[in-house]
């Protein structure tokens, strides 16, 4: 059967390319389990971005309580598919601390990322659900009990939910 596992395994391959901190005093990362390389390597899966980029040192989350960058987002696969992935890409994130991974499938068009319909912030439904749901989330999260990025990036999370919704 082939296999293909994905998503934010919380944990880190090779701390000398997947790791990269701003602080002096490292703290120990967190290595996968071996209990997970035993799983990849009796299913024989394959790591497929780092397939694709051995050397490269590009992150898929930023961590700004540790000031650290890591690799924790992953997509393994049978080594089957391997021929079928036409581009693999870690892109830019913007709303979120995670950065999101493309995977194109061979014969299969590059979709683009969404974006938001800059139309909608003129609509005045639009405006008054945003600025009520803002003043409610402000007045739940105040800055004293947090620090001002983690109030901003859950903010981002919280707006993001509304607009989609």
């Amino acid at each position: 059967a082939n296999i293909c596992l994905m998503g934010n395994l919380n944990g880190i391959i090779d701390e000398k390319l997947d790791y990269k901190s701003q602080k002096t005093t490292k703290i120990a990362r967190k290595i996968l389990p071996k209990s997970f390389f035993r799983m990849i390597d009796k299913m024989n899966l394959n790591d497929i971005w780092r397939e694709r980029n051995m050397d490269k040192k590009q992150y898929t989350f930023y961590s700004n309580r540790h000031a650290s960058w890591s690799r924790i987002d992953m997509i393994w696969m049978s080594t089957e598919l391997l021929f079928s992935i036409q581009d693999i890409e870690t892109e830019t994130g913007t709303w979120a601390d995670h950065n999101p991974i493309t995977m194109v499938w061979k014969g299969q068009k590059k979709r683009n990322r969404w974006t938001l319909n800059n139309v909608i912030l003129k609509e005045d439904r639009f405006k008054t659900t945003m600025e009520k749901e803002l003043t409610f989330f402000f007045k739940e999260n105040k800055k004293e009990e947090t620090s001002l990025q983690n109030t901003w990036d859950t903010m981002k999370a919280y707006s993001r939910g509304i607009i989609i919704d």
